[in-house]
Parts: C-alpha cells; sequence; structure tokens
C-alpha cells in the first residue's frame, strides 16, 4: 500500500531526530569496530585451550555429584554435635589456663629427674 504525501511528511519530521541520535553513534562504533578484530584472534586461541579442559572437567563432575550426595546426610548429623561440643568448648577453656602452669612444672619435674638419673650413674 502505498503512503500518500500526506503521511510521508510527518514521517520525515520524525525520521530527522533519529538520524541526528545515529550519526554519533556510528562515529563510536566505528573504533570499536577495529578493536573486535584483534581480540577475535586471540579467542580462538583459548577456545583451543579451554576445550582440553572441558574434557578434564566433565569426569570430575560425575565424581562430584555422588559425593555431593553422601555429604547431604552428614550434614544434618554434624549439626546435633556441634550443639553439644559448644558447650564442652566452654567448660574446656577454663581448664586451659589451669593445665598450663602444670605443664610447666612438669616440664621442670620431668628435665630435674632427668638430670637426677644421669648423675647418679
Amino acid at each position: 500500500e502505498l503512503l500518500l504525501l500526506s503521511e510521508v511528511e510527518p514521517l520525515k519530521l520524525k525520521v530527522e531526530p533519529l538520524k541526528l541520535k545515529v550519526e554519533p553513534l556510528k562515529s563510536e562504533v566505528e573504533p570499536l569496530k577495529s578493536e573486535v578484530e584483534p581480540l577475535k584472534s586471540e579467542v580462538e586461541p583459548l577456545k583451543l585451550k579451554v576445550e582440553p579442559l572441558k574434557l578434564k572437567v566433565e569426569p570430575l563432575k560425575s565424581k562430584v555429584e555422588p559425593l555431593k550426595s553422601k555429604v547431604e546426610p552428614l550434614k544434618s548429623e554434624v549439626e546435633p554435635l556441634k550443639s553439644k561440643v559448644e558447650p564442652l568448648k566452654s567448660e574446656v577453656e577454663p581448664l586451659k589456663s589451669e593445665v598450663e602452669p602444670l605443664k610447666f612444672t612438669c616440664n621442670f619435674f620431668n628435665v630435674s629427674t632427668l638430670r637426677l638419673r644421669s648423675t647418679a650413674v
């Protein structure tokens, strides 16, 4: 269907501002086009490197899935244990400060005993 002349003029008026917007964008695109070619040449070697890696990953994926299924039930077992261990940790902390001086005394005693034994021989 042909456009009437009266329809063409309003369309032309709409197109002109759009052309003004497009021209600066074209000038921005041109330098980018020149950057694309070198990048394309870099892509091929990278693709070649990726292929063997993909082949290595696939068997690993198949090993990981069964492990995941084993880990999930263990997680549920660990949670109750954590709640039991935490209170024990808080009980052990104060004891640590009491044990340290005793370690020193024991070490001192062992060294003294060894000296006595070595002088007695």
